[in-house]
């Protein structure tokens, strides 16, 4: 199977061995649908290599067709993430295999939702495209914050990151990234400070002083933030520096 770091296992030569033969795919498909079960694991694998029952026949399905996409989201919202890894290994072939497209963006996002950090998608150079990126936003925005942050770490990392390429960014490229920040409160208020410390930057007198920017209050998704600024000679003020809103 060409997924690097999968177990050298029986299980794994026997299930490969049939999915050689496209005849027996529609079996196969009944089989895991079947022996699919939250928190057990074939027996001959152990550790970080440890796989849910019918891990390797949803791999090999989901990377041989479209038409398991759906087979693959139904593992997808089974698999025990916080102790299996290897679904990772799918899901960077499938990213590499179909890459961003209206049937393959789903499930990708279904496959993100159940990352690891350690997960890293080299789909970037794709999403340089408007018409990738502004597919892959509308998705991104049917998302619950944490879900959408989630899903965005294995592609961009930190959301610091996004936000840089955000402010230089131009249009319309600029409004589609600011979108991706703000499918993620916490994404969108870092974007906003980040923009704020570039601004103190650029003053002359602000360069001067020890700053840091506090948040001082946070209503919903109203921001109030002040400058705290520290003088060579030791004194310490505030200053207001504004109301962000972020919708």
């Amino acid at each position: 199977m060409p997924i690097k770091g999968l177990a050298k296992s029986d299980t794994h030569r026997f299930f490969a061995n049939a999915l050689a033969y496209y005849e027996l795919h529609p079996l196969l498909e009944e089989y895991a649908r079947e022996a699919m079960v939250e928190f057990e694991w074939y027996e001959d694998t152990e550790d970080e290599k440890s796989v849910m029952p019918s891990s390797y026949t949803v791999f090999g399905l989901g990377l041989s067709s479209e038409r398991y996409f759906p087979l693959v989201e139904a593992y997808m919202d089974l698999v025990d993430d916080e102790h299996q890894l290897m679904h990772d290994k799918f899901t960077a072939v499938f990213a590499d295999t179909y890459g961003i497209t209206e049937r393959s963006t789903p499930t990708l996002t279904f496959c993100l939702l159940r990352s690891h950090d350690s997960l890293k998608l080299k789909i970037q150079p794709e999403l340089e495209t408007e018409d990738k990126l502004s597919l892959f936003v509308q998705h991104i925005e049917t998302l619950s914050d944490g879900e959408a942050e989630r899903v965005l770490y294995p592609i961009w990392g930190k959301a610091e990151k996004l936000a840089a390429m955000a402010r230089k960014a131009q249009e319309p490229r600029k409004d589609l990234l600011l979108r991706l920040l703000k499918a993620t409160g916490i994404a969108c208020r870092r974007f906003v400070e980040s923009c704020i410390i570039s601004m103190l930057l650029r003053d002359k007198a602000t360069k001067r002083q020890s700053n840091d920017l506090c948040l001082i209050e946070s209503r919903g998704r109203t921001c109030t933030y002040v400058l705290r600024a520290a003088h060579p000679e030791g004194k310490i003020n505030y200053r207001l520096v504004g109301f962000w809103a972020l919708h």
